[in-house]
């Protein structure tokens, strides 16, 4: 313990001696310089001005909104009709039938009265041909069919009013009836009242028993 307090006031008087010994040292005078000698330009303190980096423009930013997909509707049953809108149903489509089959006699009977006119007129005018003109189909009648519709019978005939008569496209409708499963198909001429030149079709057919 005393050897320790010895060191530690050895350590003390030397650091004391150390700073008695190192004095600052006097600077000499500067002797003023001799008239007519430049003097040596004071230095100027140089200013440092940082420069600031460019900003950078900033480019727009674009949102897009995107919809959001729009809700698909459930799919409903579909409701079961009742009688009475069957029967509703069933009594629009025979009035459209019931029109379709006037609107088609009308337009036979037109067709009919301007080829008479068109006839008569170029008799008087003396262009009528030397040979006899070719008969063409005139209206088309059907009877025997309780289950098969008119409509459905005129699309196997293949037959349309205005048309030229030829017997081999009416053996070919007859075929085609027959074929069809009618147990029986009878296609026979009628003259027209209104013109001598058409031929009115009346096909008689009948129906297999089932």
């Amino acid at each position: 313990m005393l050897l320790r307090i010895l060191a530690v006031f050895a350590i003390l008087i030397v650091a004391l001696s150390l700073g008695y010994t190192q004095q600052p040292k006097p600077t000499a005078p500067v002797a003023p310089a001799p008239p007519g000698l430049p003097t040596p330009a004071q230095s100027q303190p140089q200013v440092f001005v940082p420069t600031l980096p460019a900003p950078v423009q900033s480019q727009p930013q674009v949102f897009l909104t995107i919809p959001a997909p729009a809700p698909t509707p459930s799919a409903q049953p579909a409701k079961e009709k009742t009688l009475d809108q069957l029967l509703d149903e069933l009594t629009s489509l025979r009035a459209q039938k019931a029109e379709m089959e006037k609107k088609e006699q009308d337009l036979i009977k037109t067709i009919q009265q301007k080829t008479l006119k068109q006839n008569e007129r170029m008799k008087q005018l003396g262009l009528t041909a030397t040979g006899s003109s070719p008969d063409r189909v005139g209206r088309i009648i059907i009877e025997g069919n309780t289950v098969t519709t008119d409509g459905t019978i005129c699309e196997m005939l293949n037959l349309q009013p205005g048309q030229v008569l030829d017997n081999s496209k009416l053996k070919e409708a007859r075929d085609r009836l027959e074929k069809a499963g009618f147990e029986s198909a009878i296609l026979e001429l009628i003259s027209s009242e209104v013109d001598s030149t058409f031929k009115d079709i009346l096909v008689k057919v009948k129906e297999k028993k089932k």
